[in-house]
Protein backbone atom coordinates (compact mmCIF):
# COMPACT_ATOMS: atom_id res chain seq x y z
CA UNK A 1 0.00 0.00 0.00
CA UNK A 2 1.39 3.02 -0.78
CA UNK A 3 1.98 6.50 1.36
CA UNK A 4 -0.59 9.34 0.55
CA UNK A 5 1.22 11.96 -1.96
CA UNK A 6 2.42 15.04 -0.39
CA UNK A 7 1.92 18.51 -0.09
CA UNK A 8 3.96 20.84 -2.57
CA UNK A 9 5.46 23.82 -1.28
CA UNK A 10 5.45 26.90 -3.08
CA UNK A 11 7.02 30.25 -1.62
CA UNK A 12 6.18 33.83 -3.14
CA UNK A 13 8.95 36.36 -3.45
CA UNK A 14 7.95 38.29 -0.34
CA UNK A 15 7.72 34.97 1.66
CA UNK A 16 10.83 34.00 0.39
CA UNK A 17 12.59 36.88 1.55
CA UNK A 18 11.01 37.21 4.69
CA UNK A 19 12.44 33.34 5.86
CA UNK A 20 16.08 34.17 4.48
CA UNK A 21 16.08 37.62 6.28
CA UNK A 22 15.71 35.15 9.69
CA UNK A 23 18.48 34.54 11.81
CA UNK A 24 19.40 31.07 12.37
CA UNK A 25 17.52 29.79 14.96
CA UNK A 26 14.32 31.42 13.94
CA UNK A 27 15.20 30.02 10.39
CA UNK A 28 14.91 26.28 11.43
CA UNK A 29 12.27 26.70 13.43
CA UNK A 30 10.00 28.09 10.62
CA UNK A 31 11.63 25.95 7.69
CA UNK A 32 10.71 22.16 9.76
CA UNK A 33 7.09 24.02 10.11
CA UNK A 34 6.94 24.51 7.01
CA UNK A 35 8.40 20.92 5.69
CA UNK A 36 5.74 19.78 8.49
CA UNK A 37 2.52 21.33 6.28
CA UNK A 38 4.01 18.54 2.99
CA UNK A 39 2.16 15.88 5.50
CA UNK A 40 -0.99 17.62 5.27
CA UNK A 41 -2.04 21.46 5.60
CA UNK A 42 -4.94 20.97 8.12
CA UNK A 43 -3.03 19.99 11.21
CA UNK A 44 -3.11 21.31 14.95
CA UNK A 45 -2.19 24.32 15.20
CA UNK A 46 -3.31 25.57 11.69
CA UNK A 47 -5.80 27.92 12.21
CA UNK A 48 -8.35 29.36 9.07
CA UNK A 49 -8.25 32.86 9.01
CA UNK A 50 -11.37 34.73 9.58
CA UNK A 51 -12.87 36.75 6.86
CA UNK A 52 -11.22 35.79 4.41
CA UNK A 53 -11.63 32.57 1.35
CA UNK A 54 -8.72 30.14 1.61
CA UNK A 55 -6.67 31.32 3.76
CA UNK A 56 -4.67 30.08 6.90
CA UNK A 57 -2.02 30.47 9.29
CA UNK A 58 0.19 28.32 11.97
CA UNK A 59 1.94 29.94 14.60
CA UNK A 60 5.59 29.51 14.95
CA UNK A 61 6.66 31.24 18.37
CA UNK A 62 6.25 34.93 17.90
CA UNK A 63 6.23 34.48 14.28
CA UNK A 64 2.77 33.40 11.60
CA UNK A 65 3.45 31.45 8.34
CA UNK A 66 0.55 32.58 6.00
CA UNK A 67 -0.67 30.42 2.86
CA UNK A 68 -3.39 29.51 0.96
CA UNK A 69 -4.18 25.62 0.17
CA UNK A 70 -4.87 24.12 -3.24
CA UNK A 71 -6.14 20.78 -2.28
CA UNK A 72 -6.80 19.38 -6.38
CA UNK A 73 -3.42 20.16 -7.24
CA UNK A 74 -1.94 19.36 -3.52
CA UNK A 75 -0.14 22.09 -3.24
CA UNK A 76 0.79 24.98 -0.54
CA UNK A 77 0.99 28.48 -1.36
CA UNK A 78 2.95 30.62 1.40
CA UNK A 79 2.66 34.04 0.85
CA UNK A 80 3.84 35.75 4.50
CA UNK A 81 6.32 34.22 6.90
CA UNK A 82 6.85 37.26 9.61
CA UNK A 83 6.64 38.29 13.19
CA UNK A 84 2.75 38.70 14.62
CA UNK A 85 3.49 42.52 15.52
CA UNK A 86 3.66 42.97 11.78
CA UNK A 87 1.70 39.88 10.01
CA UNK A 88 -2.22 40.90 9.23
CA UNK A 89 -0.55 45.02 8.52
Amino acid sequence: MSEPRKYEIELTRTAEKELLGMDASDFSSLSKAIDNLQNGPRLPGVRKLHGRSNQWRIRVGRFRVLFSIDDAHRQILIYRVTDRKDVYK
